[in-house]
């Protein structure tokens, strides 16, 4: 009894790791934070679907995941590895507003850490709001994404893994 008591007791426990969110913060400007929150990657949670890449993929291709649970996502070169970890939430608050932003197919949010970065993103002041840079990777995955944000709403305008979409790193 006592040996089933205690499998039940380890069973729990890793569940729960498995399971791990943190959430972390930067400060972005005076009264400006960003707020994410990031999951350990479940295997078991979701369904994939492959694809065949590369040139004359009928003859040279290669397998790669393409969707993940029915969408499109970003995070990994491509190839059959899983994502590590998912981007659950991620939230701007300004003058302590809280502004949802969209994270949709966003995974390996950076490389061996559940948690953000100040040095990822750039916030810019626009004529009527503001524009929120982001860039992810998993050390060879990487991503952006931009959100406008304008009045108290937000939407995310680019997310590619195409590097026209980085100039936003080259700029003061």
């Amino acid at each position: 009894m006592k040996v089933w008591i205690i499998f039940v007791l380890l069973a729990l426990n890793v569940s729960q790791i498995s399971a791990q969110k943190i959430t972390s913060k930067v400060v972005l400007a005076k009264n400006i934070e960003l707020v994410a929150v990031i999951e350990k990657f479940d295997s078991t949670k979701h369904h994939y679907d492959t694809c065949m890449v590369g040139l004359g993929w009928k003859e040279n291709g290669w397998k790669t995941i393409c969707l993940i649970d029915g969408q499109i996502w970003f995070g990994m070169d491509q190839g059959l590895d899983l994502p590590k970890n998912k981007l659950l939430k991620l939230t701007i608050v300004i003058n302590g507003t809280s502004i949802p932003l969209e994270t949709n197919g966003m995974y390996n949010v950076n490389y061996g850490s559940l948690t953000i970065r100040e040095k990822q993103f750039k916030l810019s002041k626009t004529n009527v709001g503001f524009m929120l840079y982001g860039f992810f990777s998993d050390g060879a995955g990487t991503y952006t994404a931009h959100w406008q944000i304008i009045k108290n709403k937000a939407n995310r305008n680019v997310i590619s893994n195409d590097e026209s979409n980085f100039s936003w790193q080259l700029e003061n």
